[in-house]
């Protein structure tokens, strides 16, 4: 796997983050229901909607997803972070950047993954949308439009 870069924003980032005081909260049905949304707009089993902090990822929302957390070196959604808007991986498979990542060589295999970042008022990244498929594929126009518009800041976020 490459080595990622922090966002140039990284400490801002993280007092946007901690200033939400959303992380290792309750489920929220707002939230589930937007995560459910996601998979089910994207013809997706999974749909999470994840907060990264210095060292992990935590789901606030998750479809079709086992775990609560998954460290921060071995996220998508780090990449996501990175990105003004879509950030799409194929097929991971065929993707250096993740061709030996833990999920890609797991079985099921992670293929196919489609995320935008979390966009605060002033512009901060707090985390992701993103949707994966253990098929690889490329996303359906209307299905990342519909995405990007799901991630648009509302609400509490």
């Amino acid at each position: 796997m490459v080595t990622l870069d922090l966002p140039p924003d990284e400490a801002h980032r993280l007092a946007r983050l901690a200033a939400l005081c959303v992380m290792d909260t309750e489920p929220e049905p707002l939230f589930d229901h937007l995560a459910a949304l996601a998979a089910q707009i994207c013809g997706t089993p999974v749909a999470l909607l994840g907060l990264v902090d210095e060292r992990r990822q935590w789901f606030k929302a998750a479809v079709g997803f086992g775990r609560d957390e998954t460290p921060r070196a071995l996220t998508f959604c780090a990449h996501t972070l990175l990105a003004d808007g879509l950030f799409e991986v194929q097929d991971a498979l065929l993707d250096e950047r993740f061709a030996t990542h833990p999920d890609v060589l797991a079985n099921p295999a992670l293929r196919f993954y489609a995320g935008v970042p979390i966009r605060l008022d002033d512009g901060s990244h707090p985390g992701t949308l993103c949707v994966v498929d253990f098929q690889p594929r490329e996303g359906d126009k209307v299905e990342i439009r519909a995405l990007a518009t799901l991630y648009e800041p509302r609400g509490r976020f």
